[in-house]
């Protein structure tokens, strides 16, 4: 079990036992999952469970939950993936799931950790983000962490019938 800190925020693996009705309401609460690729998808507490227990068994993939400090409330997740465990890259996926928590720097905070778990301890090379091309709150909060945009491409997923594009960014480890 991985536990890491912030200045305001823990970071534990997340496990099956932490799924609840609160996780399963914000991934099926339009305004909070309108970015999420599989936004179309029902959830329930089975299928959560499933999909933190596939994640569990990865070696490539850590699934945190988010949880604010004071009063250890879980406010969202974040997820790294080593994509190419050769070539040392990995991506970051973050979803800040209770609203009264978004804006307030959370997100910065959570991808500035993870992105040092990464590089430092998993000696990754390359941490990619991709999102929605609508999603600039990401861009912002990304760009605000070191990353750089890579690319945008143009007309690659259909939302709510209209094509739209997907930005990329990295941050490449120093040294």
């Amino acid at each position: 079990m991985i536990y890491l800190k912030s200045k305001n925020l823990n970071f534990k693996e997340l496990e099956t036992s932490d799924v609840n009705e609160t996780y399963v309401k914000w991934l099926n609460d339009k305004d909070i999952n309108k970015y999420i690729i599989q936004k179309n998808v029902t959830n329930n507490t089975e299928s959560l469970k499933d999909y933190v227990k596939k994640h569990k068994d990865s070696k490539n993939d850590f699934l945190f939950g988010i949880f604010e400090n004071k009063k250890n409330t879980h406010i969202g997740n974040i997820k790294l993936t080593i994509s190419h465990p050769k070539e040392k890259i990995a991506n970051i996926g973050i979803l800040i799931g209770e609203k009264i928590f978004q804006g307030k720097g959370y997100g910065k905070e959570s991808i500035n950790t993870i992105t040092k778990f990464g590089q430092n301890k998993l000696n990754l090379i390359r941490i990619e983000a991709g999102f929605l091309e609508t999603n600039q709150k990401s861009l912002h909060c990304f760009l605000k962490c070191g990353f750089v945009q890579d690319g945008h491409l143009k007309s690659y997923f259909i939302v709510d019938n209209k094509r739209v594009g997907r930005i990329l960014v990295s941050i490449i480890k120093n040294g």
